[in-house]
């Protein structure tokens, strides 16, 4: 099979902009050549503002889009892919958004739905697992969760949730967007309630392992010090570890404010702020599904989106 043209593709999510320019391989595998995840705050305080997304976090987001562009023209891509997923998919304003961001870098966002959303990144996470082993696969956004059933590398069942990081940060914190806030135990407590409500219709106690992306799970957890174990079974996921691992670093991180957790792991920018949602809302649904292990992934629905492109 032939090369086929240099592609990238940008993720507009609620928390980040993300990229991956890529080339293909003779057998149709992805070969990265550049990938990015930035903090823009694209969907940040659409609780309090009506559902809007705001000049300040859309002209950050545009700004991010724009500077991607010209790596990629460095790079000499021919095809350039933009989508969005939860925060444009639910915003009040979502035409104004879509129409300013086409006139100032002329290309079209495509807004995955949550069924598009959860196809793109099964594509990506499933590739590389065991054909024979049943699983949990989790994507984990800003705004939403992807809830996917993995049977035999075969998409069975896929649930969408308004569950991100962020909308849990948003919520269940007081003063969320002050760096000398912090979050308490109640509100972690509170937050595991609420899930526990809104994962009733999910199925219990099926033993199968939870995979938990998405595109830096494992360097995330790698910063902070999560204990991992090497996973045998997946080059693209070669670690494992256990939701009391997640539990003990929450316990470990209440006592700190955003900013002192920032100071405290160098990681990306802002992270450190819904750290402990994120890792609270994994150990929900690995307790709901009784799964032995998790599986922290990098892949993305940048990877599924591409692989999509070569199958067209």
């Amino acid at each position: 099979m032939a090369l086929k043209q240099r592609q990238a593709v940008i993720d507009i999510g609620t928390l980040k902009v993300k990229s991956l320019l890529a080339d293909f391989d003779l057998a149709g595998n992805i070969a990265p050549i550049h990938k990015t995840n930035v903090l823009t705050c694209f969907g940040c305080s659409m609780l309090e503002n009506n559902g809007r997304i705001s000049p300040e976090n859309l002209n950050a987001t545009i700004a991010e889009i724009i500077n991607l562009l010209e790596i990629f023209a460095n790079y000499q891509c021919g095809r350039i892919s933009i989508f969005a997923t939860h925060a444009l998919r639910d915003a009040s304003n979502k035409e104004e958004v879509l129409k300013e961001i086409r006139n100032k870098i002329g290309l079209e966002v495509k807004v995955l739905t949550p069924e598009a959303e959860g196809q793109l990144y099964f594509q990506a996470a499933v590739a590389s697992l065991p054909a024979k082993q049943n699983f949990v696969v989790v994507d984990m956004g800003g705004g939403s969760c992807q809830v996917l059933f993995s049977e035999h590398q075969q998409l069975k069942q896929a649930y969408s949730f308004k569950t991100g990081g962020q909308l849990l940060h948003e919520r269940f914190t007081k003063d969320p967007h002050n760096p000398a806030s912090k979050n308490q135990p109640q509100d972690i407590a509170s937050i595991k309630q609420f899930l526990t409500q809104e994962y009733h219709d999910l199925p219990l106690n099926l033993g199968w392992p939870l995979v938990y992306g998405s595109s830096n799970v494992i360097d995330l957890m790698k910063a902070v010090n999560i204990p991992l174990e090497d996973y045998f079974l997946s080059l693209a996921h070669p670690y494992k570890t256990y939701p009391n691992h997640l539990e003990d670093f929450i316990q470990s991180i209440l006592p700190f404010s955003f900013a002192q957790r920032e100071q405290k792991y160098q990681f990306q920018e802002g992270y450190m702020w819904g750290v402990d949602k994120a890792f609270a809302n994994i150990i929900t649904l690995a307790q709901r599904f009784a799964s032995p292990y998790i599986i922290p992934t990098n892949v993305s629905s940048l990877e599924g989106y591409l692989y999509q492109l070569n199958q067209v």
